[in-house]
């Protein structure tokens, strides 16, 4: 759950350090078109190629409501699901709250989202494909072999901060789904002592701030969220109402 300071107007996410199962993970890669690989960061010092990939979402179902601080402010999602405001959704209405994001800027974006066609959005422009298959002889077994190519989106933001779409199968249900992950280098986050140079400690933790100069980057980032997909755009649209 995000931590709000109102009289310093920042927001307080946990980052953990040493999981590389859940919503965010630490990777490192030397250039920005290097695809990012997980590391050991109990065995691997910081470095400044290091970087967070965190899959940042935009709400959350009932059954998870304790996750949320705005569990109060629901609407019902493309699936005719009840939800939450939750993460990139709760930032944007706390930089709102704020004053770092104007009621204008709100009510523009709302408005352009609306008026997009089906054909614009990022399902309908990017397609999986794969290569032609070549015979290949492998500890000597014959296999006809092909790469399977997924469509790889990147955003950059003011800074080192990106976010990166990729479209891949949906894992229970026939189709596809654009899935959008928010990267930042690790020298960003804030910890007790600095992380550049050392090891992570065992199950350590540091926080990302967010603060009214983010709030631009936040903005940014839900409208990438409402041209994902048709879907997307319904949810987004929802939560720029109740912002």
């Amino acid at each position: 759950m995000l931590q709000v300071n109102q009289q310093r107007q920042e927001i307080y996410v946990d980052i953990p350090l040493t999981t590389q199962t859940g919503k965010t993970r630490v990777k490192v890669r030397n250039t920005f078109a290097d695809y990012g690989e997980p590391t050991a960061t109990r065995q691997t010092p910081f470095g400044p190629n290091h970087y967070i990939e965190w899959q940042i979402g935009y709400d959350v179902t009932q059954d998870r409501i304790n996750d949320t601080t705005l569990g109060h402010l629901q609407f019902t999602g493309a699936n005719g699901k009840l939800k939450s405001l939750y993460e990139l959704s709760e930032i944007v209405y706390y930089l709102k709250n704020f004053g770092a994001i104007l009621p204008q800027q709100i009510q523009a974006l709302s408005q352009r989202l609306a008026a997009l066609s089906a054909m614009n959005f990022i399902d309908n422009s990017l397609h999986i494909s794969r290569d032609m298959f070549i015979p290949r002889t492998i500890a000597g077994l014959n296999f006809y072999c092909s790469h399977i190519n997924y469509p790889l989106a990147i955003y950059q933001f003011n800074g080192n901060l990106i976010s990166e779409v990729i479209i891949r199968e949906k894992q229970r249900a026939i189709g596809i789904q654009p899935m959008l992950y928010f990267c930042f280098p690790v020298a960003n986050l804030l910890s007790t002592t600095p992380l550049i140079g050392r090891t992570a400690n065992q199950n350590e933790h540091a926080t990302l701030v967010i603060n009214r100069n983010d709030a631009n980057n936040y903005l940014k980032m839900l409208e990438i969220f409402g041209v994902l997909s048709k879907s997307h755009n319904h949810d987004i649209l929802e939560i720029l109402r109740i912002i």
